[in-house]
């Protein structure tokens, strides 16, 4: 009970000899549940302050604990207004902004999650945004 788990009868606990595989969400269950951007590489035409500043303003809607991540690095900086703001589970955000079309989408699993960003359709650069496990949690 005093790691958040509680397990009522003794069956549970035998039955639990059995099992091969467990599968948890790791965002705030393995992890802090605090993700920071790790890395910002611009791509031609981008430094690393025009690359987090779309990035951010397209982001500035979103609730998934990335898109904060990402705001969170461009604190600071002066974000533009974003306009048609549309979140896709699992895939990313777009948004207007400065009346060019921003796309911040994930692009891959392992390790820190690799963010892809997109201007109009050609590359901007990628962000590496990664959460520190907690202390309890063992590997």
């Amino acid at each position: 009970a005093r790691q958040g788990v509680l397990i009522k009868g003794g069956v549970y606990v035998e039955e639990l000899a059995k099992v091969k595989v467990v599968a948890l969400d790791k965002t705030g269950t393995l992890t802090a549940g605090e993700p920071v951007v790790t890395e910002v590489i611009p791509a031609a035409g981008f430094d690393r302050q025009s690359l987090l500043r779309v990035a951010a303003a397209a982001e500035q809607y979103s609730e998934h604990p990335y898109g904060k991540a990402i705001v969170r690095a461009a604190d600071g900086l002066a974000l533009p207004g974003a306009e048609r703001f549309l979140a896709v589970p699992g895939r990313g955000v777009e948004a207007q902004v400065e009346g060019r079309t921003v796309r911040v989408a994930f692009g891959g699993a392992g390790g820190p999650a690799p963010l892809a960003v997109t201007v109009d359709g050609r590359p901007a650069g990628w962000l590496a945004v990664a959460d520190s496990p907690r202390p309890e949690a063992r590997e």
